[in-house]
């Protein structure tokens, strides 16, 4: 067995307030629902790719995602999930919106195009009340499926579950960061391959 710690190979966020609007290179990634008094401004859902063409061919153990959470709109502690994107290969950072997945192009659905029954089914998670380091979980399922049916890439749609009326949201550290968000992934590599140094250590 080994264990690597990927970084986000590109990541953005979509705002149904800003139905066409990009926003690429965030200072950070955002999900949840914004509200300005008591006027709902709109939900926003993260999206994320992952590369996993390092550990191609092998099979996961574990896998775990972690984020550096800077800011916490409302109490904290309500119901999260990450749910694979249809379209890992599809969506463009520097144009995806709650409408389009690139320029042109609209998401089947507005807001992402996601599964959630799977398999792999999605991760249903609490987050926390606190900023600092977060840990979720129980990603080996989509981490395989990335693996074995994507092309090695594991993107993700994250999303609150509930929209409680008031500011419920959660912001972390872009890929362009110091404290980017990565999954960590503990798997066995293919019979007879070579375990390189880069397979040990960090993938960013």
């Amino acid at each position: 067995m080994a264990v690597i710690t990927i970084v986000a190979t590109r990541d953005t966020h979509l705002h149904s307030g800003f139905q066409d609007a990009s926003q690429e290179s965030p200072t950070f990634i955002v999900h949840g629902f914004d509200y300005v008094g008591d006027v709902k401004s709109g939900a926003i859902r993260a999206l994320v790719n992952f590369d996993l063409s390092a550990i191609a061919a092998s099979t996961v153990n574990t896998a775990l995602l972690r984020r550096t959470i800077r800011g916490i709109g409302g109490a904290g502690g309500t119901n999260g999930r990450l749910s694979r994107c249809t379209r890992p290969a599809d969506w463009v950072e520097a144009e995806a919106t709650w409408r389009n997945y690139r320029a042109g192009n609209a998401w089947t659905t507005a807001g992402g195009d996601f599964d959630d029954a799977g398999p792999p089914a999605a991760v249903t998670y609490t987050e926390p009340i606190a900023t600092g380091l977060h840990t979720i979980t129980g990603l080996a399922a989509l981490a395989q499926d990335a693996l074995d049916n994507r092309g090695n890439l594991l993107s993700l749609i994250t999303r609150i579950l509930t929209d409680t009326g008031v500011d419920n949201w959660y912001e972390w550290d872009p890929s362009e960061d110091v404290a980017p968000w990565e999954v960590e992934i503990d798997y066995t590599p293919p019979a007879g391959a070579a375990q390189t140094d880069l397979m040990r250590g960090r993938w960013g």
